[in-house]
Formats: C-alpha cells, sequence, structure tokens
C-alpha cells in the first residue's frame, strides 16, 4: 500500500471520527440534559427517539470506524451511502430551522397564556429581562437572529463534511486496487488477481 493511500484512509477515518462522533456526542448530550433538567413536558415519544437515535449513531460510529479504517469496497460503499442519509437530513433539518423561526414566534404567542407552562415562561422572562409577550418576542426573535446564523453555519459546515465523506467513501470503493490488495491465482491463462 503506497502512502497516500495509507494517509487518504487515515484522514478518512478521522473524518467519520468527527462527523458520527459529533451525532454520538450531540445525541447522548440531548438525553443528559432532559435527565439531569428532569422536563416533566417532555414526552415519552421524545425520550425514545433520543435514546434510539443514540443507539443508532453509536452503531454507525463503530461501522464507520470499521469501514473507514479496514473495511473494503462494500463496508464503504455503504458507509457512502450512509453519509448521503446523514447529509441530506442535516441539510433539510438547517433548511427547516431556517425558514420555521415565524413559526415557532407563532408557538410561542400560543403557549405564552397557557397556564400548563407558567414555569418555563417565567424562566424566560427572567433569562430575558422582559415582563410582557410583546418584549419578551422582540428579545427571543433578536436572540434568535443574532445566534441563529452561527448555529445554521455550523450545521451547513458539519452538512458539507458529510458531503466529502460522502465523495470520499466513493472515490475509495471505486479506486481499482493495488497489487497487494489481492490475491494472486495462477491458471491455464496465466496469473489473474482476485479482490
Amino acid at each position: 500500500m503506497n502512502f497516500s493511500k495509507c494517509c487518504g484512509r487515515t484522514l478518512f477515518t478521522v473524518l467519520t471520527l468527527a462527523t458520527l462522533g459529533a451525532i454520538v456526542i450531540v445525541s447522548t448530550s440531548a438525553i443528559i440534559v432532559f435527565k439531569v433538567k428532569k422536563l416533566d413536558n417532555i414526552s415519552n415519544t421524545s425520550t425514545i427517539i433520543l435514546i434510539t437515535t443514540v443507539c443508532v449513531s453509536f452503531i454507525a460510529f463503530c461501522f464507520g470506524i470499521y469501514a473507514s479504517c479496514c473495511g473494503k469496497k462494500c463496508a464503504k460503499t455503504t458507509l457512502g451511502v450512509f453519509y448521503l442519509i446523514i447529509a441530506l437530513a442535516v441539510i433539510s433539518a438547517g433548511v427547516y430551522m431556517q425558514t420555521s423561526t415565524d413559526k415557532f414566534l407563532a408557538k410561542f404567542k400560543a403557549i405564552w397564556d397557557d397556564e400548563r407552562y407558567e414555569k418555563e415562561i417565567e424562566e424566560i422572562k427572567k433569562e430575558f429581562q422582559c415582563d410582557k409577550f410583546e418584549s419578551c418576542k422582540a428579545k427571543l426573535k433578536n436572540f434568535l437572529n443574532d445566534y441563529g446564523i452561527y448555529i445554521y453555519v455550523g450545521i451547513y459546515v458539519f452538512a458539507a463534511l458529510l458531503i466529502c465523506g460522502v465523495v470520499w467513501a466513493f472515490t475509495i470503493a471505486c479506486r481499482k486496487p493495488d497489487l497487494d490488495e489481492g490475491i494472486m491465482y495462477t491458471g491455464s491463462r496465466g496469473y489473474y488477481m482476485k479482490y
């Protein structure tokens, strides 16, 4: 195996560690935050979805390390398809978040007068130092505009890394193997390689 191929696989493994590892860390952190804060208004369905996400992302993380480090064509192709699915999901989540700020503020208006969310509304008032809906809405909108750009940039950079992973996985999977990667057979027609 030549040096460039070794470096390529090593960098692909590092990319896999960074991207799939980030998914595992974020989803595990979400579960920890929900459990530490003891958020009662989080439904069981959301908790089950988060736990399932952690399990699937951990399995994908382990498979990603195997496929990028020492997997053959089939494993790398599967990893490329998996990267593509995650990249499309991340891009669609970013677009949805970017376009749904007004929907979020409309839902914020709907829960403002609901007594079930009185505790959360008080925390929002305390955090944003406001007392009426209009002032809190304006401060929340400013907060989303100021810090939302960092979230969107992070999402799209992450999606770009995933797209790089897709291209890289398919490039490595479609590359012709070196002579040292196959098994040499001799037959009636001469030497041939089996991969």
